[in-house]
């Protein structure tokens, strides 16, 4: 924790002079506060970049995953990666003579940029409270952890935050879009990404149509239903050609590691986060005309089904995908329903909850993710504790 825990400590009291130079320069229009707060964005983000991108062997998938595939490239073997576009990236490492690690580092820096300036770009400007989840929901360090995947949640994040506090002018819509489909470059699972921006224009454009009493009561029926719907996908995914690619996921030979009991509580757990502000939103935003806050309920939904098919195969790497595939959305979620509730005991309530379980998921998930003892390129057989 001798790198991680200095970079955050310098990046939130970065990111707070940071926020204040931004609202002054909202009050007087006077550039340099402009100028001061994107110089502090920027020291952000070498701060993370340079733990990131100049990390070695962090990470699961960096030895096991990404760094085997490149090596077997090298070798003349058929070992593509499953996106195209990485495989184009790995053949000009290659064909460079460059070292594997420049494959990370390419990685890191996309991802690192778009998470400063998904949070810059914030009309809100919540930047320590979206900081908060960034680190402790582990968005940040799954992307150690995954990096291909990683990258393809950051692009969704960007794309997400652009037509959320851009939408008014068309072209920041085609921006987003094109930025959610650049996700797909990186892993499959961007697709939903494109979905995800899709869905939110449709709740902006036909707030008054939607009627959340109504959503709701569709959303219950549906859970009510989901183990069928499972069922149906266990037998068919892989004969459906935009979800092929996803069918491994879904085979119980995929997640071998833990009894059934742990990895039963662990899926469950994993969703923990949605789950609490499911229940929160039930309480509070059922009659809601917030055409953002009808998209909460809608992704918290899409949560419980996503965790029913976790817990249904039984599988923690799939509950952990599937969940990763929309946790970007809590940067933006957490503090809007915090700022939205009601009374201000249920405020600190579900924020004390909520920041209590990040913080415990943080620090159980490091060694298990292999993103703890640190080690950087600056020397390979140094370990960081």
């Amino acid at each position: 924790m001798l790198i991680y825990i200095p970079a955050i400590f310098l990046s939130f009291i970065s990111l707070y002079f940071a926020r204040n130079f931004k609202r002054q320069y909202k009050l007087d229009k006077n550039k340099k506060y402009l100028f001061f707060s994107i110089l502090l964005f920027v020291v952000v983000f070498f701060i993370l970049f340079i733990v990131s991108g100049f990390r070695y062997g962090i990470g699961v998938d960096y030895f096991y995953s990404d760094t085997r595939t490149l090596n077997f490239q090298r070798e003349g073997f058929d070992v593509p990666f499953d996106e195209p576009f990485l495989n184009l990236i790995s053949k000009i490492i290659i064909s460079l003579s460059l070292p594997n690690q420049v494959f990370f580092i390419f990685l890191s820096l996309i991802t690192i940029a778009c998470y400063i300036i998904s949070i810059f770009i914030s009309d809100e400007q919540n930047y320590l409270f979206q900081f908060f989840v960034l680190i402790f929901y582990c968005i940040f360090f799954n992307s150690l952890n995954q990096s291909r995947n990683g990258t393809s949640i950051a692009l969704g994040l960007l794309a997400f935050a652009i037509v959320l506090n851009c939408k008014k002018k068309w072209y920041f819509i085609i921006l987003s879009l094109l930025v959610s489909c650049l996700s797909i470059l990186f892993h499959n699972s961007g697709i939903i990404n494109i979905a995800i921006v899709i869905i939110y224009l449709l709740f902006y454009f036909f707030n008054k149509r939607l009627k959340n009493k109504n959503l709701i009561v569709t959303y219950t029926c549906i859970i009510a239903i989901s183990p069928l719907i499972f069922v149906l996908l266990y037998f068919t995914i892989d004969k459906i050609p935009i979800l092929n690619n996803f069918a491994y996921f879904f085979s119980y030979d995929f997640d071998s590691t833990g009894t059934p009991l742990v990895k039963f509580l662990a899926g469950f757990f994993s969703f923990s986060i949605p789950m609490i502000g499911f229940v929160f939103y039930l309480l509070n935003f059922v009659n809601t005309e917030d055409y953002f806050m009808k998209f909460i309920g809608f992704i918290l939904f899409l949560n419980m089904i996503f965790m029913t098919f976790g817990v249904l195969i039984n599988s923690l790497l799939l509950s952990d995908r599937l969940k990763s595939t929309l946790y970007f959305l809590e940067l933006f979620i957490v503090p809007y329903m915090f700022s939205k509730l009601p009374k201000e005991n249920q405020r600190y309530i579900y924020g004390g909850l909520v920041s209590f379980i990040m913080i415990a998921v943080f620090f159980s998930s490091q060694t298990s993710n292999g993103t703890y003892p640190y080690r950087s390129l600056f020397g390979i057989d140094f370990y960081i504790y």
